[in-house]
């Protein structure tokens, strides 16, 4: 772990050491893993959220940090990858028009597209990562939901942070400014305004 916990790192500048263990956020993964989610037809991605993510991730398997990974991550990258393969075909195909998901989901040649995406990105994911596993139970249910009521986090984010509890990680790669709500944990980010929150109080490390 790294030697001063509970702070936030910037990866535009940090290195990466052997010693450092995180756990990896899907929107990383989404970024490192996933090619066609910079598609001109789509929102632009900052060149941050492309290229940053990947860099420190490659920094870090050259140098033997311990990268983690919680399994229930497929279920967001599942999310994230269809909507966007969606957008797609709603901008080429239908020339901008509308499709309702369920209708989608149905049409066979999309829905080899999405699985096919999907089979790759979480190949990857599995390739340059190690599995948090945790098991759900009434404790883990139940610490879930006070982290609901304590921080300004996300449903799948809840059970990133008891994958984190289990596994004794305190880190988190993530472009995600909810996690800076959180003050047990530490960041490695180059989000822009988590990194200024970070700078006024004294937690941000370059």
């Amino acid at each position: 772990m790294p030697e001063a916990q509970f702070q936030t790192f910037d990866i535009r500048s940090y290195e990466p050491r052997a010693a450092d263990a995180f756990l990896v956020d899907t929107n990383a993964w989404y970024w490192i893993t996933y090619s066609r989610g910079t598609l001109p037809c789509l929102p632009a991605p900052l060149t941050k959220q492309i290229e940053q993510y990947a860099r420190f991730i490659k920094k870090a398997l050259e140098v033997g940090s311990t990268i983690g990974r919680c399994d229930l991550t497929l279920a967001e990258l599942a999310h994230r990858i269809e909507d966007t393969e969606k957008k797609i075909y709603e901008h080429h195909t239908l020339k901008q028009g509308h499709i309702k998901l369920k209708e989608y989901r149905a049409l066979p040649a999309e829905r080899d597209r999405v699985v096919t995406e999907l089979v790759s990105a979480w190949s990857q994911v599995t390739k340059m990562s190690e599995n948090c596993s945790f098991t759900l139970g009434d404790e883990v249910t139940k610490g879930a939901m006070e982290s609901f009521k304590s921080y300004l986090v996300g449903g799948y984010d809840l059970f990133h942070l008891q994958a984190m509890n289990q596994n004794k990680l305190v880190a988190i790669l993530t472009d995600d400014a909810d996690f800076s709500t959180i003050p047990q944990i530490s960041i490695y980010t180059c989000n822009e305004a988590v990194l200024r929150k970070a700078q006024k109080s004294g937690r941000l490390v370059q």
